[in-house]
């Protein structure tokens, strides 16, 4: 039996070699990570947002790091960076065309979680429903009609639509018109 030992020295050392980067990639990815996520919740933190919003970029955060991280150690694995941006690419927009209504409604969430055009307690109108609202979520607005009936109306209903505020707050002095003397 003939066995080249140069060959499988080389072989070893290749191997080695990229088990030592997959273990730096891990720990980089794992440092960016919490790095990034610590920033962010500072950031919106101190911009007073919405717990529930927060949570969300936070894993939104965490997952796309980690999902960069792993693709850069299938590269290093030996995977063709082409093939894994194909895939990658081919999976995002199957993705993106079954999820469009969830995405509409979860963009218009997030829009409704930051600029905050009502919150929760107040009386509006959407379309053919009035009460109050009870909690806006990433997807749904909940609102509770006089009848005591809960109604889950789409982020994107709410975005697309006249809404109604009734009740909101007393009137400001800035909204009152100037008396001339």
């Amino acid at each position: 039996m003939n066995v080249d030992l140069d060959a499988l020295s080389n072989q070893a050392w290749s191997l080695f070699i990229r088990a030592l980067l997959v273990l730096l990639v891990v720990i980089v990815t794992w440092w960016i990570s919490r790095r990034a996520r610590a920033t962010l919740r500072n950031a919106l933190t101190r911009r007073d947002v919405a717990g529930s919003l927060v949570l969300l970029l936070d894993r939104a955060v965490m997952i796309g790091v980690w999902a960069l991280g792993a693709l850069v150690v299938l590269g290093i694995l030996g995977l063709s960076w082409i093939a894994l941006g194909g895939v990658t690419a081919a999976l995002t927009l199957a993705i993106t065309v079954a999820m469009q209504d969830v995405a509409k409604n979860f963009v218009a969430g997030v829009y409704l979680l930051i600029e905050r055009p009502f919150e929760p307690g107040e009386r509006v109108q959407i379309r053919s429903v009035e009460g109050v609202v009870e909690t806006v979520d990433l997807r749904t607005t909940q609102v509770r009609t006089d009848d005591g009936d809960r109604v889950y109306i789409p982020n994107m209903l709410i975005f697309s639509n006249i809404v109604h505020r009734r009740h909101v707050f007393p009137p400001s002095s800035q909204d009152q018109p100037e008396q001339s003397a």
